[in-house]
């Protein structure tokens, strides 16, 4: 006999996405799973444009954040998951249609208790697209090689017992906070990879200045999986 299939809450951390929420939304909204198996949250940071009421629109759960920042925000929306299993992603990216049957196939082992997956950059470009992917995935698997499981804010999934269990996101950890999820959630069961979990999120974050944001990064990554402490940088306004 089949599992039931696990009722997912989505987490979508925003601050004044109005130009990209809506199409995150009808990714979302047009899933192959089950359309009463899913709920989603939009933990709006403070937004002064149309986020909200694009959202609200859609059907989503509004939570409210004041606290500046992605970490206070995530924390706060995750902390109001009611399903089994809360999975993340970000309002400047599309998840494929497959995105929670995979993620919910995925969970039927139960001594899994997190799981991320591939990152593509949305370019127009088909040989960015392809490498992008590429380079990310080696970049994960070599930190599960490693035996440092390294979870990423725009496509993860974790259960809401161990989450509750490890008292949520560390706010110290304003950047690479889902990094350091993934190394305490490890304690407790399998933090998973597979490829075949897949969004496309924009590449917003590194046409301003590319190096900028691989130095911030970085930097971020190495203090939280290498020397164990938060980063010294600040995480921006969310997205």
């Amino acid at each position: 006999m089949k599992k039931a299939l696990p009722f997912i809450s989505i987490i979508i951390p925003a601050f004044n996405e109005e130009k990209m929420i809506l199409h995150c939304l009808d990714a979302i909204k047009n899933q192959s799973y089950p359309k009463d198996k899913f709920e989603i949250i939009l933990a709006n940071n403070n937004s002064t444009d149309k986020t909200v009421s694009i959202a609200e629109k859609q059907g989503a759960k509004i939570i409210t954040e004041t606290q500046e920042g992605y970490i206070f925000t995530l924390n706060t929306g995750m902390k109001a998951a009611s399903g089994e299993i809360i999975a993340v992603t970000d309002a400047d990216t599309i998840v494929t249609h497959n995105w929670l049957e995979t993620m919910a196939i995925i969970f039927q082992d139960p001594d899994v208790v997190a799981v991320t997956g591939s990152i593509t950059l949305n370019m127009r470009s088909t040989t960015i697209k392809t490498l992008s992917e590429m380079l990310y995935r080696l970049f994960l698997q070599f930190n599960f090689a490693s035996g440092k499981p390294h979870l990423s804010g725009p496509n993860f999934a974790i259960r809401k017992d161990i989450f509750m269990k490890i008292n949520g996101l560390n706010t110290l950890y304003e950047l690479s906070g889902d990094v350091e999820l993934g190394l305490r959630a490890k304690k407790y069961g399998k933090v998973s990879f597979t490829k075949d979990l897949k969004v496309f999120t924009s590449p917003r974050r590194w046409r301003m200045n590319p190096f900028k944001a691989l130095n911030i990064y970085g930097q971020s990554y190495f203090s939280v999986i290498w020397l164990k402490r938060p980063p010294k940088m600040h995480q921006i306004p969310v997205r």
